[in-house]
């Protein structure tokens, strides 16, 4: 089955709070993998950066992406963001047409 929907959520973290932000994220990522729709779910940490940590989640569809977002997993990222380890976060989603081309 192909992707529908692609999200992915940069988070960067204040130095001295990066590993512990990395394990909650991890926790958190282990949680979505297991939605509904999640075709592919991956936490890493920047090899430039050792303060960002880049979600990508790949989904079947784009109705199940956004059900993501309210379902208690998914909200589990944006408590992340109320922590006083993260120092910005970026969030982006991405539809991906019938033709394989990705719109914002």
């Amino acid at each position: 089955m192909l992707t529908q929907a692609i999200n992915t959520i940069h988070i960067r973290s204040l130095p001295e709070k990066s590993d512990e932000l990395g394990r909650a994220l991890v926790i958190a990522g282990e949680k979505v993998k297991r939605l509904p729709g999640c075709m592919l779910h991956h936490v890493v940490r920047s090899h430039f950066n050792p303060h960002l940590w880049i979600i990508t989640g790949h989904w079947k569809t784009v109705v199940e992406m956004r059900a993501s977002f309210h379902d208690p997993a998914g909200e589990y990222f944006l408590e992340l963001i109320k922590l006083e380890s993260v120092f910005s976060i970026e969030f982006n989603s991405y539809i991906v047409e019938s033709f394989g081309r990705a719109v914002r």
